[in-house]
């Protein structure tokens, strides 16, 4: 095999970011982005194919294949690049074409063709009857320089193959063994299965499918990508195949086709596993069916100076809150006091620090401007901390002092004494010794929000459980939709009314948080042209997107808007005009004012008349950084054409302009953030939801920059359900959060780990009262159906034999986290139907119950990995009065695979194990929540989807109602 530097490999990852990364944020998810075309789709006999290219907005996806509903190829890419990856000739995912649908004697084509001035290709997908698919790449390379062409022809289900049989011709000749059972390497080198071959059979789940090579240049390479830490590879579980690397040559032909046939496996040939009916179950009453969840103690940011003391204080009704003399002391006084009553049940009181003289059992709270604070640091022993944000932190076993630098480090100092306070049998709470100097690396740490009419109780749980306790100080809002008073004909059915955005600010303002408005201008303006309103301000009124800089009536209407959200938002300090990507969809430039001056200098223009307009009204000007950088200058987000045209507009705009440098790669560098501030601007990072992405950013903001804004992309429509829908962005605000304060915190995956637990601890709808919660346990052995335990014949578990399984389980009635359960004797779990067992199980199984319960304890699994969001089937709960109460079951909400990590929003891991084989095993609690506590609930059904997911209940318990 050549020698490769792929696209994929860990050094190179950022380089292929490059190409698709950065556009991933203005996706289907932006803002008002108008809807996108469907991909034409061809369907023939059990397979159904789409081919998806580049519309200017989305990145193409290019292939995509279902073989009876089940995702066979997930995506295709193309990228024709330098050898060292640092210069684009063309990629699949940024190449604008039209897929041509046409029919074929026993089947149907989808093609489309792509070519610049460096490279022109031709791309065939023939699908034909019997189930085989005919992949067929052409192209050319015209460029005199060297290239090569990474080519996946597609990104295979890893969950049809893994674990599975194969017999391979490679270049030594014949190979046979098994697919990786799960994910190894996290670069293609390290995980490639197969490289090069001309011909694999895997015996799949499915049935027999078959991968040929018909006009080679040095065989296919095949790797397990479900460990290569790659967003579009981490979307579904991956085996990638293609060619890593081809050289090519100028003039000379490339010509890949490659052949894949599916000799299926009839679901009726497979042996039958249904459950019995039973009419009664064993049902046991229990005392503590669930207990209360402890504070992990961890302390999220992780503070700058940490020394431990000896003993603990501890929390009682005597214990008093003695309070500095001003406004700030008090805030924080009263958040440390509601917050231990709502807890830990404490009402402690409390009195002004200038009158208590006591010195045991007390908590002292103030800035460190008040004399009499000063006095109890100096009796503490306690060095004052003077760095913005900061604070002082002594707990010893007599009392507490909080010493604060200013208001906000004071309540920050009272958020950190919240996180060390644990619940204790021997008192009702309980603080561990220890002294802690803490202030932040950067003075802005901030998240971007949406608005919609729907978010502002999701704005305010964020703000008052999640951000403010974890020190953020500023939210960025984007609010271009907010029914804004002055042009009434732009209002959207779901944006948010003014009243609900004043409520937050009010909020925020509670907690010394920030809030910056953000208005789209230049491009992505689709909100000017809502509702088909003021298209003449549009410079391609097709796409909606970018307004005409050289239309007078255009800054008419931008900064009615503007003075509308100065008022609203009481004339804040910083304003955030977004203006990144203006030119990314639709024609731009076209108009002949806007012809004469060109793209460039419409930039510079429009941007320092936004500008002016801001200053003249004491308003800073904020604004995305992609348009001021070139080739080379990032890894991603490095939108101007060339370096020099990005350095002539860093060159003219003013340098009072802070700029948000916004990039969502993972890499070893951010150079950005040094090139825009040796350009005289003052620089924020903006990160994603990647964790490498947000420490290696926060690194870099700490080292060149003053702030760090973590954004979200989830998209206006239903913010309430982004939580579920997007839940790695609400991790990485904690993340951010904690990065930010302190760059150096705990390593990366235990600080991943600790955000995602955090922030579920935090959250409302998942606080525990403390205590214990009788309840029931039931034992479904009667109606289990499938051993969690294999064989070497491979008829139990998933059939992946005695190393795959579930054996590290034990039975018995034990307690799981902190839900007990009874997990059947006889090793046996209740399975519902999946295209992938190797039995048939049933669509559904019925629990009988006859009890009353609030809420309902499901430990499960599923077999196999699915798409994030998608419906696996559902829970329908029946009542004694012949109601009903169904529940759909979502991938990655509800429930997930036994083997995978990731966080379930709704289901915690309530078991961890391995297999014989050393693969680590995950069982999850899904808690569901009992509208109608006082009705007898008769039985419970649980339903599958037809989906490759395959639910696996393992045990069942409920709460009992509070009486």
């Amino acid at each position: 095999m050549v020698a490769f530097r792929s696209s994929l490999t860990s050094a190179s990852i950022t380089r292929a970011s490059a190409l698709l990364l950065g556009l991933l944020a203005v996706s289907a998810l932006i803002l008002g982005a108008a809807p996108l075309a469907a991909a034409p789709a061809a369907v023939v006999g059990d397979l159904r194919a789409t081919l998806t290219p580049f519309d200017g907005v989305t990145p193409g996806a290019g292939l995509r294949v279902t073989y009876r509903g089940l995702p066979l190829i997930t995506r295709s890419s193309i990228n024709v690049v330098s050898p060292d990856w640092k210069k684009t000739h063309l990629t699949l995912g940024r190449s604008r074409a039209k897929v041509v649908a046409s029919d074929l004697p026993g089947g149907k084509r989808l093609a489309l063709s792509a070519a610049n001035q460096a490279f022109e290709l031709e791309y065939a997908i023939d699908i034909l009857e019997g189930n085989r698919l005919i992949l067929d790449l052409r192209g050319v390379l015209h460029a005199d320089e060297p290239a090569i062409i990474e080519y996946s022809a597609g990104y295979l289900s890893a969950v049809l193959l893994a674990g599975q049989p194969y017999r391979a011709v490679v270049a030594e000749g014949e190979r046979s063994g098994l697919l990786p059972y799960t994910g190894s390497g996290t670069d293609p080198r390290s995980a490639l299965v197969l490289s090069p071959f001309r011909r694999l059979r895997v015996d799949s789940r499915v049935g027999t499918i078959t991968v040929e090579e018909e006009r080679a240049h040095q065989g296919l390479d095949l790797f397990d990508a479900r460990k290569v830490p790659s967003p579009w590879l981490q979307a579904s579980p991956t085996l990638w195949l293609g060619y890593l690397e081809v050289p090519l040559e100028k003039g000379k032909p490339f010509h890949s086709r490659v052949t894949l046939t599916i000799d299926p496996v009839e679901m009726a040939e497979r042996p039958d596993r249904s459950s019995p009916s039973v009419k009664h179950l064993p049902v046991r009453d229990v005392p503590d069916a669930r207990l209360s969840s402890d504070p992990d103690g961890r302390l999220i940011p992780t503070p700058r100076q940490v020394r431990p003391g000896v003993g603990s204080f501890a929390l009682d009704e005597q214990t008093r809150i003695v309070v500095g003399e001003d406004a700030a002391s008090r805030r924080a006084a009263r958040e440390l006091q509601e917050r231990v009553r709502e807890r830990f049940g404490l009402r402690l009181r409390t009195a002004p620090v200038s009158l208590w003289r006591e010195e045991g059992n007390v908590i002292v709270v103030g800035t460190r401007t008040s004399p009499a604070v000063r006095k109890w640091l100096a009796r503490a022993g306690l060095r004052e901390v003077t760095e913005r944000d900061g604070y002082a932190l002594r707990v010893t076993p007599d009392c507490v002092v909080i010493a604060g630098a200013d208001a906000p480090g004071t309540l920050y100092g009272a958020f950190t004494l919240l996180q060390a306070i644990h619940p204790d049998t021997a008192a009702p709470a309980r603080i561990a010794a220890t002294t802690i100097r803490d202030w932040p690396a950067l003075a802005t740490r901030g998240v971007h929000l949406l608005t919609d009419h729907w978010s502002t109780f999701l704005h305010r749980d964020l703000i008052r459980d999640v951000l403010a306790p974890h020190k953020v100080n500023t939210i960025v809002l984007e609010c271009e939709y907010v029914k804004w008073e002055s042009h009434p004909e732009l209002h959207a059915s779901w944006g948010m009314p003014k009243e609900e955005v004043r409520a937050l600010l009010a909020l925020a303002r509670d907690y010394y948080i920030e809030v910056i408005p953000l208005v789209q201008t230049l491009g992505h303006a689709n909100w000017i042209f809502h509702n088909n309103q003021h298209l003449d301000l549009a410079e391609d009124p097709k796409a909606k997107y970018a307004y005409c800089p050289s239309n007078p009536k255009t800054y008419d209407l931008v900064f009615d808007i503007f003075e509308e959200a100065l008022e609203l938002f009481g004339n804040p300090r910083y304003f955030h005009i977004g203006h990144d990507e203006f030119h990314h969809r639709g024609e731009f430039a076209q108009h002949e004012p806007c012809k004469s001056k060109g793209v460039d200098q419409l930039f510079i223009e429009d941007t320092r008349k936004l500008h002016n307009f801001l200053a003249e009204r004491g308003a800073r000007t904020l604004m995305w950084g992609d348009m001021l950088l070139g080739p080379g200058e990032g890894g991603d987000a490095t939108n101007a054409k060339s370096v020099a045209e990005a350095r002539r507009r860093r060159e003219q705009l003013p340098k009072e302009i802070l700029i948000t440098d916004w990039h969502y790669a993972v890499a070893d560098d951010y150079p950005s953030i040094r090139i825009l501030r040796e350009a005289g601007f003052e620089v924020w990072a903006a990160t994603w939801y990647e964790p490498e992405n947000v420490r290696g950013f926060a690194r870099a903001a700490a080292a060149h920059g003053s702030g760090l804004i973590q954004t979200t992309w989830t998209g206006y429509y239903g913010n309430m359900t982004a939580l579920r829908r997007e839940f790695p962005q609400f991790r990485a605000y904690l993340l951010a959060a904690g990065y930010a304060w302190n760059p150096e915190s705990p390593a990366l995956a235990e600080a991943t780990e600790a955000a995602a637990q955090r922030f579920l601890a935090s959250w409302p709808a998942f606080s525990r009262a403390p205590g214990k919660e009788p309840g029931f346990v039931v034992d479904l052995a009667p109606l289990g159906n499938m051993p969690w335990c294999d064989t070497p014949s491979r008829d139990g578990w998933l059939g992946y034999g005695p190393d795959h399984d579930l054996s590290a389980l034990e039975g018995g009635v034990r307690r799981l986290g902190h839900s007990l359960f009874h997990l059947p004797g006889n090793s046996r779990a209740v399975a519902l139907h999946g295209p992938l067992l190797p039995m048939r199980y049933p669509n559904s199984v019925t629990i009988p119950l006859g009890r009353r319960a609030s809420e309902l304890l499901f430990l499960m699994a599923t077999g196999w990995e699915v798409a994030e969001g998608n419906p696996v089937g559902k829970i329908v709960v029946r009542y004694a009065d012949g109601t009903q109460m169904p529940s759909t079951l979502l991938y990655g909400a509800h429930l997930r695979a036994a083997h995978d990590p990731r966080t379930a929003v709704y289901a915690p891991v309530a078991w961890q194990g391995r297999t014989t084989g050393g693969e680590p095993l995950y069982l999850r609690v899904y808690t569901l929540r009992n509208p109608f506590p006082e009705r007898e609930i008769t039985e419970v059904t649980l339903v599958a989807d037809d989906t490759a997911a395959s639910p696996v209940l393992f045990a069942l318990s409920g709460v009992a109602p509070e009486r």
